[in-house]
């Protein structure tokens, strides 16, 4: 069995686990006037929230099991968030300024949930590879 390595030496890791606290009081604040964002709502609560515990835990754990869902979970955070994020001048009357504070405050959501989802794929790709030449060793002796 493989020993866990502590959280605080997975750089990314910790960015992950301490993101998904972060993630769920801004994105309940939101407008609920559009149909699709209501859907997303749903997404974030049947879905997102579940899951941001299930992969805090096994973040803190080192699985590497969890990195399927959290794949999931970062491709589904961005895809809901960017959306959402586009629409502010038809919900609300801002100003230049104000508009550009809105967004950029949620960079973070958007970025983090992306960077989430390209490093998953990437080590799930190393694990598939990982295990398609052990199992081709293991044809070949």
């Amino acid at each position: 069995m493989r020993t866990a390595i502590p959280i605080t030496s997975r750089p990314l890791d910790l960015i992950y686990f301490a993101f998904f606290p972060a993630l769920y009081p801004p994105s309940l604040t939101h407008s609920k006037h559009f149909v699709w964002f209501k859907t997303f709502l749903a997404i974030e609560a049947l879905f997102q929230l579940p899951v941001f515990v299930l992969g805090a835990r096994g973040l803190w754990r080192d699985a590497r099991s969890i990195y399927v869902l959290l794949l999931v979970y970062g491709a589904s955070t961005t895809t809901t968030t960017l959306p959402a994020q586009t629409i502010t001048d038809q919900v609300i009357s801002v100003t230049s300024s104000q508009r550009l504070l809105l967004l950029s405050s949620y960079i973070p959501f958007f970025v983090i949930p992306l960077v989430m989802t390209v490093d998953m794929a990437s080590r799930l790709s190393k694990l598939v590879t990982t295990g398609i030449d052990a199992a081709d060793d293991k044809k070949s002796s």
